[in-house]
């Protein structure tokens, strides 16, 4: 690649959600990247309750995380156009590793399906799609420190407030992990620690992973940074497997069947 090339390439854009209901946008033509760019607009940016409507009504609610959305993909098939068997087909290539053969591992990190009655032979299939690498394109520029830690690196103040903010182990200071934290930044970039935080604590959180280390922020950059990096995968590597932990692990929502 040239320096050309890198320069152009390099960096990120910054675009409003609402510039994707906009009607040069929504025009009833999607292809694989503009179906790919509207996953991204409906990921949420902080953790919520997503409603789950029945008739215009709220039925239940569904957990989401940063960097997750829940969809259906019979909606998504109607908004673009497409078959319900492509879009199954497109959101399954997106979660395996090797499709599109990048270096990063899989596109996306797909929940087991949530089927939810509307009526007496209408079932839906709601998915929990997770965004792989949406943490290291969501850095903003405008975080500020206080002043008791304003002579702290930014970085370092960064990752340790987006740490605390995932609610896994909660610091109240930052003081003993400063050296930790600087120690991390040596071999990863703060948007690539912060991914592997939002991937963790995804783990941590939901109960479709096995695997839950009540870690310190030491711990876990010493322990499982590696790990959770995209490439390894870690929301296919921890997800619980076979049919018994598959029914153990469901919700328990009152749609649940």
């Amino acid at each position: 690649m040239t320096k050309k090339e890198e320069k152009r390439n390099g960096g990120f854009v910054k675009l409003f959600k609402k510039q994707f209901d906009h009607p040069i946008w929504d025009n009833g033509k999607y292809d694989l990247g503009k179906a790919w760019l509207e996953l991204w607009s409906l990921a949420v940016h902080k953790e919520m309750d997503f409603p789950v409507r029945k008739d215009n009504k709220i039925i239940d609610w569904v957990k989401l995380l940063p960097g997750q959305q829940y969809i259906f993909p019979e909606t998504q098939a109607k908004r673009w156009g497409w078959s319900y068997n492509k879009v199954n087909g497109f959101l399954n290539r997106l979660a395996r590793k090797d499709t599109f053969k990048t270096e990063d591992g899989p596109m996306i990190s797909i929940d087991y399906p949530v089927k939810i009655p509307m009526g007496k032979k209408v079932v839906r299939w709601g998915l929990r799609v997770t965004i792989m690498n949406w943490g290291f394109y969501q850095i903003s520029n405008g975080e500020k420190s206080t002043k008791k830690n304003k002579t702290l690196n930014q970085e370092v103040l960064n990752t340790f407030e987006y740490w605390n903010e995932r609610k896994t182990v909660v610091h109240r200071s930052i003081k003993k992990y400063k050296g930790n934290i600087n120690s991390a930044l040596n071999d990863y970039s703060e948007a690539e620690i912060r991914e592997a935080i939002r991937l963790y604590a995804i783990v941590y959180h939901e109960n479709v992973y096995w695997w839950k280390a009540n870690w310190t922020i030491k711990e876990f950059l010493t322990r499982g940074l590696e790990k959770f990096q995209p490439a390894c995968n870690p929301l296919e590597s921890y997800k619980k497997r076979g049919k018994e932990q598959f029914e153990k692990q469901k919700p328990k929502l009152s749609y649940m069947q």
